[in-house]
């Protein structure tokens, strides 16, 4: 159990790391050749491997999104029993962004999290919005003025 609860607290911690964007207080607890697996068909979509690829991979993510908040809705460890510090769990989050032309998006996901002895080795990214994440990414998108509901 103590090992699901270290795994519970370091995914809060986490995510209000990615917030503050301290990136480097976020990867202390991952692996030097750990894995970051982003989806969809984006410039920055695929497989990011070791620590310093996705060190870049954070860094241009907070170049296209000037603004970002992470909301944290659930954890979920694979073993809560587990007294080991390896385990695999599952973070369901949301996410609001405005990129650098200044359209906001929001969109939401889980990210399935591997460690193993204390450290992240995978980390890989579901979003339910893969449309969506195209138009955040996308250099030139811009998006029509939201009509009021009824009207």
């Amino acid at each position: 159990m103590l090992g699901a609860l270290l795994a519970r607290r370091k995914a809060r911690t986490g995510s209000s790391c990615l917030n503050s964007r301290e990136i480097d207080k976020f990867l202390k607890d991952w692996r030097d050749d750990a894995v970051f697996i982003y989806p969809g068909s984006t410039s920055v979509s695929g497989e990011h491997k070791g620590k310093r690829s996705i060190r870049r991979w954070w860094m241009t993510f907070y170049e296209q999104f000037p603004e970002s908040h992470f909301t944290t809705k659930g954890i979920y460890i694979r073993n809560i029993m587990s007294f080991l510090p390896s385990n695999q769990m599952a973070i369901e989050w949301e996410v609001d962004v405005k990129n650098i032309h200044g359209n906001r998006f929001q969109n939401h996901g889980v990210s399935i999290v591997t460690i193993r002895n204390g450290k992240i080795t995978r980390f890989e990214d579901y979003i339910f919005d893969l449309e969506t994440l195209g138009k955040a990414w996308s250099s030139n998108q811009t998006m029509p003025p939201t009509s009021s509901a009824g009207g």
